[in-house]
Parts: structure tokens; sequence; C-alpha cells
């Protein structure tokens, strides 16, 4: 298990998960800022394969991706993301999350202003994949 607490991911790149690459871990963020990191392929800021990703509040801006999950690629994987923010990731496919036969849940706590700026997500969900939002 990796538990990362108010912690900054800043400009990194990699293949797949530009700043994480988590396979079949178990990955705890709390409090941490993902910003401006790249993949070459999935992921910009994190991929999880075969994972399970629990996050609360946490960030995201600025992450690419050249093909898909420009901020979060789950490959068969669980993540559930509390009090999010996700601004200007890019990628061809789930600009901000790309679901490939995995699940996702995110759950909002927050007054009107903050859920309506944290609600739309733009997420690609292949096959099989599911996405709850919990408001």
């Amino acid at each position: 298990m990796l538990h990362c607490a108010n912690s900054s991911f800043i400009s990194n790149y990699a293949k797949k998960g530009g700043a994480i690459y988590n396979d079949k871990g178990i990955l705890v963020l709390e409090n941490c800022s993902f910003c401006s990191n790249t993949a070459y392929k999935h992921g910009g800021a994190i991929y999880n394969y075969y994972a399970i990703m629990l996050a609360n509040e946490c960030n995201f801006y600025s992450n690419i991706a050249k093909s898909k999950g420009g901020a979060i690629y789950n490959d068969f994987s669980y993540a559930s993301l509390i009090n999010y923010d996700f601004s200007d990731n890019s990628a061809s496919d789930g600009i901000d999350i790309h679901n490939y036969q995995s699940s996702y849940d995110c759950k909002v706590f927050a007054d009107y202003q903050e859920l309506k700026d944290n609600v739309f997500i733009l997420a690609y969900n292949h096959r099989k994949s599911k996405f709850n939002l919990f408001i």
C-alpha cells in the first residue's frame, strides 16, 4: 500500500501514469495535487492497473495523456474520489478519467458552487465499466 498525503506531483513524464503507475496495489491519496504531468500513452497523472485507488481532496490540473485518461486511467481497477477538482486535463478519450472495464465512485460533499464546478467530469467508460456519482 502507498499512502501519500499533502504532496504535489508536478511535471513528471512516463509512458503510462505520468506521476504514478499503480500496478495491483492500493493507493491512498489525501490532499494531493497533480499538475502538468504527461503520459506518452494513458493516464496523464495516474495509471491504475488491477488496482485500488482512494483519493480525498485531490486536484488534477493540466495533465496530459497522448491517448486516454488525461488525469486518470483505470484498467480493471476501482477508484473512489471524494472532494476532487479536475481542470484543463487533456487526452483523446476521457479528458479527465478513462475507465477500461473498471468502476469508480465520485463523492462530492460541498456547497452549491463547488458542486457545480466539480460534477462535470469528462470521462469515457469502456464496456463493462461503471460510474457512480454520489452527491
